[in-house]
């Protein structure tokens, strides 16, 4: 049975991990509005705090579009590391919610998704 409550998109963009002082280049493999996995060569922990920069390409000035989150690595596989997001500017969000609509092909339902996250948090 499927545990994932929000959509999941195949999305290659370059990445950048920072965590300790460090800061890794990756590439995004998939992702949600939840989290992401980003292949990398380097071993993060879980547990680590990162904060994680996506820099959107193919727009007419791609050093001004990125998507800027804070999260928390929540697993590390062989060749990268899931994160699990816990905070992003309004922009960010606004961004990374148009890739997965646009990618998932049905914007209504990524939508709904999100709303009934908020729902549910705000009834816990």
């Amino acid at each position: 049975m499927e545990k994932r409550k929000f959509s999941r998109v195949d999305f290659n963009l370059k990445a950048f991990v920072s965590y300790r002082n460090l800061s890794i280049k990756g590439e995004v493999e998939n992702l949600s509005l939840k989290g992401m996995f980003v292949r990398t060569g380097e071993k993060l922990q879980s547990g680590d705090m990162v904060e994680t920069t996506i820099y959107l390409t193919g727009t007419a000035n791609p050093l001004d579009i990125s998507v800027n989150i804070k999260g928390t690595v929540v697993r590390t596989e062989g060749n990268g590391v899931v994160l699990q997001f816990k905070e992003m500017d309004l922009d960010s969000f606004a961004q990374l919610k148009n890739i997965i609509a646009y990618n998932d092909g049905n914007a209504d339902k990524v939508m709904d998704e999100f709303v009934q996250a908020i729902d549910k948090s705000a009834a816990d």
